[in-house]
């Protein structure tokens, strides 16, 4: 059964095309940049908590954590586009566009509209009713 809540969760917070902005890869370069401004700290003094503290070796994790998960999402999207895929036949041609473009190609209910000529409340609805036929609730 696939998870429409988990697919446009993740379609607004992966770009599906990297040239657009999104939270997670907003948050790697942020890490990024930050550990490249710091210095590693060579006084040998304990800071915080009773520990030594290296902002880049921090920088360096939250780095590699933001890339996992990051990662992560990416293969979960996919996955849900590979289990939509073959439902895509079940729906009406016009429903049918509608979820191949929100869901496969990650456009937005306006940038549909636009590309098919319905306003956005028809697309808005066509996708709601294809989210039904094929998880088989009612109407």
């Amino acid at each position: 059964m696939v998870d429409f809540e988990k697919l446009k969760y993740l379609l607004n917070v992966i770009p599906v095309e990297f040239t657009k902005t999104a939270d997670a890869r907003f948050q790697i370069e942020k890490a990024v940049s930050h550990a490249e401004k710091c210095t590693t700290v060579i006084t040998g003094m304990p800071h915080g908590s009773g520990g030594f503290h290296s902002q880049v070796e921090d920088g360096a994790i939250r780095i590699a954590e933001l890339k996992e998960a990051f990662a992560e999402s990416l293969k979960e999207l996919e996955r849900l586009r590979e289990e939509l895929k073959p439902l895509l036949p079940l729906i009406p041609v016009t429903h049918r566009a509608v979820i191949q473009l929100r869901y496969i190609n990650g456009y937005s209910d306006a940038e549909i509209a636009e590309a098919i000529g319905k306003s956005r409340e028809q697309v808005g609805r066509y996708r709601r009713e294809a989210q039904k036929m094929i998880t088989g609730e009612k109407k």
